[in-house]
């Protein structure tokens, strides 16, 4: 501003105006000591009549707030301006080194300067780009309208305890994240280091504020993702549990049904066969769940090694086809088996004999009494066992799906069954350095499953 002979205000520029909160019209024409706190008027009115000097005084705000300001003095001469004249800058703020100013402009996180009282002397650039606030607007103001108001209270109480105690601290509070809240009242959550300062004009607090809103929103996703992880683990120790409790009374339940369907072929006919049946074929279907959870299970807690021997491939194929063809037999469904010349391998032949049973028990399952075509050929160095039904069909968003674990589709909410059986099917056939697939072709699906015979 410049400043008259008389110490009346002749010219107040926006920032004057900004930093007051009066208007150029209430500027001019004001003495400037009454821009002052008392107790610095005099010293002011000494500089003021030297036209010259820098000096650290306190100033009123129109609003009756106090603001720490840095006035520096210089004298205008004529014709520039009347006698006596002269220019007074007035910067926010404690008066600092310019190394220091430096600092803390080239500083990479907001920096608030705070006195005892609470109020802040200083900040650099970065303030306003992180809590929307000129510079003229928070120095002199409490440090707490940088805080949601639900924490303001309780931050005084922990401030004054912070100044009894000066020390170099990262801020936080107990319930996890600090938070700031913007001009707008947006509130973010923030890391706060705090670290004291001896001047002159007594302790300060530096405050180095940065944004933690990256920091917070990786933390919750790897609080997520461990969540999950523990569920997943939860999970597969209830399958392995409810696999080894559900065998325990299916075997006593087996021999009574075997039992029952010796009498039903024998002499005693008072027996119900079609009742006997229907329970041997439920009991079989549990046999089948509990046996593929068991199988889970040990996938899952890698209890599974493979055990490879020599293996014909169509002669196991046969002798599988041969175990089901009853039950295919009893759903309407018939099995047209070509093997072609032998087609040896070395495989587990358990784990390969329960992809084959679980590619045919499949089939069997959506055929809906068509023929069932199973053929086992060679291509180069793999041996090829393909199973085709003419039943309910794969679509292709399903196609990839088909061998997650536990996977139901629209098409098979009607089948019994838990999705897990080509999920294990896929785990062997992988395991041997092979590969399974899937596709729809008309009405039905073909599944076909390639074996290195090396």
């Amino acid at each position: 501003m410049l400043v008259g002979a008389s110490a009346e205000i002749e010219i107040a520029n926006g920032r004057t105006e900004d930093l007051f909160g009066y208007s150029g019209e209430e500027l001019v024409g004001r003495r400037f000591y009454e821009l002052l706190e008392e107790r610095d008027r005099e010293r002011a009115a000494a500089a003021l009549a030297a036209r010259r000097g820098v000096l650290e005084v306190r100033c009123v705000r129109k609003d009756g707030s106090g603001l720490q300001v840095q006035m520096s003095l210089g004298a205008v001469e004529p014709p520039a301006a009347g006698p006596g004249s002269a220019v007074v800058i007035l910067r926010p703020g404690l008066a600092l080194t310019q190394a220091l100013v430096k600092l803390l402009s080239s500083a990479p996180d907001a920096i608030v300067v705070v006195r005892r009282d609470g109020n802040i002397v200083l900040t650099n650039d970065r303030v306003e780009g992180l809590f929307g606030y000129r510079v003229e607007e928070l120095i002199g103001r409490p440090v707490e309208v940088l805080l949601p108001t639900r924490f303001a209270e309780r931050h005084v109480h922990l401030r004054e305890a912070y100044f009894s105690d000066p020390k170099v601290l990262l801020a936080h509070t107990r319930g996890g994240d600090l938070f700031g809240r913007r001009k707008d009242g947006f509130e973010f959550p923030v890391e706060i280091m705090l670290s004291p300062v001896n001047a002159e004009t007594g302790m300060l607090v530096v405050a180095s504020i940065r944004d933690a809103t990256d920091r917070r929103t990786m933390e919750l996703a790897r609080l997520d993702a461990a969540r999950a992880e523990e569920a997943v683990r939860l999970r597969d120790e209830f399958v392995s549990l409810a696999a080894h409790e559900l065998r325990t009374p299916l075997q006593p339940l087996r021999f009574q049904v075997d039992r029952i369907l010796r009498d039903a072929t024998g002499e005693r006919m008072a027996v119900d066969a079609q009742g006997a049946r229907q329970l041997d074929e439920a009991l079989r279907r549990m046999e089948t769940m509990v046996e593929e959870l068991v199988e889970v299970a040990r996938y899952l807690a890698g209890d599974f090694t493979l055990k490879p021997e020599a293996v014909e491939l169509g002669e196991l194929v046969r002798e599988e086809v041969e175990r089901v063809r009853k039950r295919a037999e009893g759903a309407g469904a018939q099995f047209k088996l070509s093997t072609g010349p032998p087609l040896e391998g070395r495989w587990d032949r358990g784990a390969i004999r329960q992809v084959v049973a679980e590619l045919l028990s499949n089939a069997i399952k959506f055929d809906g009494g068509a023929p069932i075509d199973v053929t086992v050929e060679r291509e180069g160095d793999m041996a090829v066992l393909t199973v085709r039904d003419r039943g309910v069909g794969v679509r292709d968003e399903n196609r990839d799906k088909l061998f997650q674990r536990f996977a139901r589709f629209e098409s098979s909410r009607n089948y019994a069954g838990l999705g897990i059986g080509l999920w294990l099917a896929k785990q062997v056939v992988e395991r041997h350095g092979g590969r399974v697939g899937a596709r729809g072709e008309g009405e039905g699906a073909s599944f076909r499953v390639e074996l290195p015979v090396g």
